[in-house]
């Protein structure tokens, strides 16, 4: 998730968890499932450059009812 710097990032990240819609500053890139033995790579493309300075967030939680997650 990138959101701008002025931003609270918290709400952000509570509206996310609520099913709630971001800002249209706020871009999120969605939900990947990966296991641990499998690297990943973050990449945004943004449709429209932005020339502010955004805060680079890195969300995780548990696929299913496991508490295994990072």
């Amino acid at each position: 998730m990138l959101v701008p710097l002025s931003a609270d990032i918290g709400k952000q990240i509570e509206a996310l968890a609520d099913g709630r819609s971001l800002p249209p500053t706020t871009f999120f890139s969605g939900w990947t499932e990966i296991t641990a033995e499998q690297p990943i790579d973050i990449n945004f493309m943004l449709e429209i450059p932005t020339s502010r300075t955004m805060n680079m967030v890195v969300l995780s939680k548990a696929a299913t009812n496991s508490v295994d997650f990072a």
